[in-house]
């Protein structure tokens, strides 16, 4: 069965027809994994969402929230990475910009290539991994910084005409994929713009942390080198510009550099190698940050943000003057020479993403989404939309189905969750624990959700619908994204964002910060059960006073609060000190609110049993 590619899930199923009775399945797996290699597979053909690629910013943050003197190594010392080989290929727009009755789409975005078919056939190991030599060499390996350089170069030059929104380019919307007629209207979306701005601090500051010098290289390919340099061109002279019309210029520009770029890479990319200083990196970051940053000091108000406040997230760019390009057997093709750009009702998505980059406009942004057509006054939930009873149908599917059912203005769980996530991050912390009373599903009123507060729902009906009997009843069960949300939450909830750090003269550290209010405390001693790193029942004892929680899936943590304080605000309590008892026994103590290299490494490594710590 190993000799050719398989999942560990169908590993185990044939374990399990043996009848052999092995239940040791965790250590079974963990010890054949470090024998494979992961093996790309998968032929989508259906387009690419534009979204996708910013969740790798939510796993790096996952991941140093917990490692985070693991910079260096993941970013620049392993050369790991690859690319993926797909058979399918976006347009350029010379090929997708098309008349249907009048009116300018964008149809046919993305093709599937029959010489990538071809080549990606031929190969015998890894075929989906992209290779030197344009196809016909070694399968291409770089590190972390370098895949991460290479989004944001795509990306910058992915903008829309007006330089706001990412563009929809190949067949897909994002997140809230019902707007699946969205990228046939060439729309853009602001939240994607937002993540990408807060991908160039992230490597910005990333190379600042792990100290690199300017005269430090990184090695780019030839390709990638080449895309770099002239886009910097072009942002250069966008930012130098005062021509009315700059922001089509640099459109037009930067996609004819991107759509180079992808012609030449169709199959492959070259494997020439160029030694790029540091400090050519960091100018191309820093004049991408400054031509994001435009977008908030050089455009009006009124082009992105409602007059309540709330920010625009889609617009719709329509085709005010072209020249027709090409006129075949199917709809003729146009080459745009001028754009208007209409926004989209307002929906909570936009709201989440600029609540990651403008944390110093919290409270305003918060407020505004409040007092928009988001909120639920009656249920007192955020909707995934205001009303867009005037949006056309072309936009998607959300239009086919009545307000505030499934996909239509009602409330889904996933994005509110990420607001609330949104607003924990930003510090609101009284609005957040007055929010999830009545947009957590274990505060609910049962009867009114119509199922156990237990488990989420896809959607939960909201005030929009014609039937009120359904308000607030929630459908479609299932572990949604909203799990991944509330995970996270809790975690900052019970340890803080940063609860590991790095000292740069001492090294890693443990600082726990929990954001708890008074009343999640215990009342009286209580005796619970939980499991230790073998299966087995374990009861703990938390005392009066407390609020216990697992940390890092292996020690317990009891944070003693005999005011029973909200650990947040002004007056809020803070931690003192630490008892720490390890596995055989042994207890150490610390009079201090962080722990330092030696006990944060023995938490991180699971050698402590349970943590007391006491707050003041």
């Amino acid at each position: 069965m190993v000799k050719k590619p398989f999942t560990p899930g169908e590993f185990i199923m044939k374990i399990e027809e043996t009848g052999s009775g092995i239940s040791n399945y965790d250590e079974i797996v963990a010890a054949m994994l470090s024998f494979c290699k992961e093996n790309d597979v998968g032929e989508p053909h259906e387009g690419y969402w534009i979204d996708h690629w910013t969740y790798n910013m939510d796993l790096i943050d996952n991941f140093l929230m917990v490692f985070p003197d693991r910079l260096r190594e993941i970013l620049v010392d392993k050369y790991v990475y690859t690319f993926y080989d797909n058979p399918d290929i976006v347009m350029p727009r010379s090929r997708k910009y098309v008349l249907v009755d009048g009116t300018v789409r964008q149809y046919g975005a993305v093709i599937r290539d029959r010489d990538k078919i071809n080549l990606i056939n031929s190969r015998k190991e890894y075929p989906c991994r992209v290779r030197t030599e344009y196809g016909e060499g070694n399968i291409y390996s770089t590190n972390l910084l370098v895949k991460i350089l290479f989004i944001i170069v795509n990306k910058i030059s992915s903008l829309d005409p007006e330089g706001i929104g990412m563009e929809m380019e190949a067949d897909k919307p994002g997140w809230y994929d019902p707007l699946n007629g969205m990228p046939g209207l060439m729309a853009s979306s602001i939240c994607e713009t937002l993540e990408l701005r807060r991908t160039c601090s992230f490597l910005s500051d990333a190379i600042s942390t792990i100290k690199m010098n300017d005269d430090e290289s990184v090695s780019l390919f030839e390709d990638l080198h080449i895309f770099i340099i002239d886009l910097m061109e072009v942002i250069e002279e966008r930012l130098n510009s005062v021509d009315e019309n700059r922001a089509f210029v640099f459109w037009d520009e930067s996609h004819r550099i991107k759509e180079e770029y992808r012609e030449k890479t169709r199959l492959g990319v070259s494997g020439k190698d160029v030694k790029v200083n540091i400090s050519t990196v960091k100018d191309f970051l820093n004049e991408s940050i400054r031509l994001l940053d435009s977008i908030f000091s050089e455009i009006p108000r009124d082009k992105l943000f409602h007059k309540n406040g709330v920010c625009y997230i889609y617009f719709l760019n329509v085709v005010k003057r072209k020249e027709i390009s090409s006129t075949g057997s199917g709809s003729p093709l146009v080459t745009p020479l001028e754009f208007k750009q209409k926004p989209v009702s307002l929906f909570l998505e936009g709201p989440v993403h600029l609540l990651k980059v403008k944390k110093e406009s919290a409270s305003e942004i918060y407020r505004s989404v409040k007092n928009s057509g988001i909120y639920d006054e009656k249920l007192r939930m955020y909707k995934t939309s205001e009303s867009i009873e005037r949006e056309p149908f072309e936009i998607g599917r959300a239009r086919a189905y009545p307000p505030g059912w499934i996909e239509n203005e009602s409330v889904y769980l996933h994005m509110e969750y990420k607001f609330l996530l949104e607003l924990l991050k930003a510090g609101l912390y009284e609005e957040y624990y007055e929010e999830i009373k009545n947009t957590m599903m274990p505060f609910l009123n049962p009867e009114t959700y119509g199922r156990s507060i237990l488990e989420n729902s896809s959607f939960i009906v909201s005030s929009a619908f014609p039937d009120s009997k359904l308000h607030g009843r929630g459908f479609q069960p299932r572990l949604t994204g909203a799990s991944a949300e509330l995970l996270n939450m809790w975690i900052i909830m019970v340890a803080g964002e940063h609860p590991f750090f790095v000292d740069g003269v001492v090294g890693l550290k443990l600082r726990l910060e929990p954001v708890l209010p008074g009343g999640f405390f215990t009342e009286r001693e209580e005796v619970y059960r939980t499991y230790d790193g073998e299966g087995r029942t374990v009861e703990v004892t938390v005392p009066a006073n407390c609020f216990a929680f697992k940390f890092l899936g292996k020690t317990v943590v009891v944070y003693h609060n005999d005011e029973r304080k909200d650990t947040f605000g002004e007056y809020g309590a803070g931690i003192a000190s630490y008892i720490l008892k390890y596995a055989d026994g042994a207890t150490c103590e610390s009079q201090d609110e962080v722990l330092d290299t030696p006990l944060a490494n023995d938490v991180r490594e699971g050698r402590v049993e349970r943590i007391d710590a006491f707050l003041h």
